[in-house]
């Protein structure tokens, strides 16, 4: 385990102290075996349910982790954001915790040079380039996301400490094809048969295959870097 400022008698974070939530299986694919996850399934009423299940086993540190879509134009893919401001919630009771998390992580993960600032959370995906502009102009946030609005509801009503740990999936100029999306399942899974009946009868989609493929697989490797730097690897 890394070093952290935070006196002993404060030190929460450690990984065993984190209960990690996340939308899709290959998300929580890069955290370290011995990391406390929970798949929650892809928007926020599935990771309200995961986040009443951590609380219920115990959980007193929960973690919004996983990818996001960019809003601000300074955001690009494989970026990280750690924050616990989620545009339209108030920090609730859990301020000491909270600050003593973000010490922690903060303290942890200083080579990858996280962002804080604020995450839209959603009910919906944001289908087009447009949607995300008045998203980021109605609310400054750096990144959207379908979770984390209800986790933290979650931390905040029963005093949990709360951050959301979030890396740039696809920036504020692109958003993921929508056939494809459709070609997966809730966890984030390919539907084999779908995905290629999909691919097969829409050729426009075929350019954007590469720089996908390309973009998730450098998300994967930020998202793996935070858990063995969690981890102390």
């Amino acid at each position: 385990m890394g070093t952290s400022k935070i006196p002993p008698s404060q030190r929460a974070g450690q990984l065993s102290d984190l209960s990690f939530i996340c939308a899709m299986d290959w998300e929580a694919a890069c955290l370290p075996a011995a990391a406390k996850v929970y798949i929650a399934g892809i928007g926020p009423e599935r990771a309200d349910t995961a986040a009443r299940r951590a609380i219920a086993e115990g959980a007193t540190h929960l973690i919004s982790f996983g990818s996001a879509g960019g809003l601000s134009s300074e955001m690009v893919c494989g970026d990280l954001v750690v924050t616990d401001s989620i545009y339209g919630l108030e920090t609730a009771s859990t301020v000491t915790k909270t600050n003593s998390l973000r010490t922690f992580i903060y303290s942890q993960l200083s080579d990858l040079k996280p962002r804080s600032g604020k995450v839209y959370s959603c009910q919906s995906i944001l289908n087009t380039c447009q949607e995300k502009k008045q998203a980021h102009n109605e609310s400054g946030a750096l990144v959207v996301d379908m979770e984390s609005a209800a986790i933290k509801a979650v931390a905040n009503k029963h005093q949990c400490a709360f951050l959301a740990v979030r890396v740039v999936l696809d920036d504020a100029n692109s958003v993921m094809p929508q056939p494809l999306v459709q070609a997966c399942d809730e966890f984030g899974r390919v539907r084999p048969f779908k995905m290629a009946k999909t691919v097969l009868t829409t050729p426009a989609l075929w350019p954007q295959l590469g720089p996908l493929a390309k973009a998730q697989k450098k998300v994967q490797a930020v998202l793996t870097s935070v858990g063995q730097q969690l981890a102390g690897r």
